[in-house]
This record gives structure tokens, sequence and C-alpha cells, in this order.
């Protein structure tokens, strides 16, 4: 983690960083809190064409009917896509919350993949060599909804995903 660059500066890593390097009595590292900077930009609407009409977008390869018995694991199941992808293109919460107000429409299928159930005791690593030739880089890269150091996984347990 960068310190010193504003898009990396974060103040509870900044705190944490100086506690730790002053228990240690390190006092070769230091940082510096960057300069506050802003970004001007000027955003364009483009009206869609009168003739426009909703549609699922190009990265769903069909549709799905939410009925009352489901769940965001189970139509992810049937479907064979990762929990999250049915989530993240359906705009719908990334947690499962309020699954339910989905009763009664039409979901977007997204791509197709081979879907592992996560298990509480899993890790990026577990998972990718259970899964050969996945590589953790791969895994994460099929499911950005795991943090970079996959530090979030317990809140995706049950939860489909894409391990080829």
């Amino acid at each position: 983690m960068d310190l010193g660059n504003p898009l990396g500066y974060d103040p509870g890593l900044a705190s944490n960083f100086a506690s730790l390097t002053s228990a240690c009595n390190a006092t070769q590292y230091s940082y510096t809190t960057p300069t506050t900077y802003a970004l001007n930009a000027t955003a364009t609407t483009i009206p869609a064409p009168a003739s426009a009409t909703a549609t699922h977008p190009p990265s769903c390869t069909g549709s799905y009917a939410v009925q009352l018995t489901d769940t965001c694991t189970s139509v992810s199941q049937e479907l064979n896509v990762s929990t999250y992808s049915l989530l993240y293109e359906n705009n719908l919460d990334i947690y499962c919350q309020n699954f339910n107000a989905a009763v009664g429409t039409d979901l977007c299928s997204p791509a197709t993949c081979e879907t592992y159930t996560w298990q509480a005791h899993d890790t990026c690593a577990s998972v990718a060599l259970a899964h050969p030739p996945i590589t953790v880089p791969q895994f994460l890269a099929w499911n950005p909804n795991f943090n970079p150091l996959c530090h979030n996984v317990a809140n995706f347990i049950e939860h489909g995903v894409c391990v080829r």
C-alpha cells in the first residue's frame, strides 16, 4: 500500500502503520500524507433513441423467471452461474438480501461456468488447488466479488463461485 499516493492512502491504514512502526521502534520507515486532489470532469448525457425497448444487457445468455421458492443460490446453481454474476447482472444485493423482491420477475442469465459452492473453511488458495489448473489470480478474475487478499470470504459462504 503506497500511503504517499492519494489513491492508495487510507487514514485507518496510516494509523495502523504508525502504531506498528512505533511499537517496533522502527524509525527508518516513514510516509507523508498525500496532498488532496480534484478531478474536473463534465458529464454528458446521451438520450436514448425514441424506439429503444428494454432488453437484457449484452452479457445475458437467457432469462429466468423467479419463483416463490427460489433463493439466489438455488437460481445460480440451476443456471450454472456464479451467485455474484447473477446478482451483479440483475442489480440485486450482492449478499442476497431481499432476494424475495425478485419473485415474479425475469432475471438475466449471465454466462455459464463450472461452479463450486463456497464453504466456511474455504480459502481462495484451497479452492484453486482443488480445481486444477486454476490459479488464485484466475479465480479472482472470474470471481471479482472477492477482494485481492481474499479477506472477505466469509461474506460468500454457500454462494456459487466460478472454478472453470
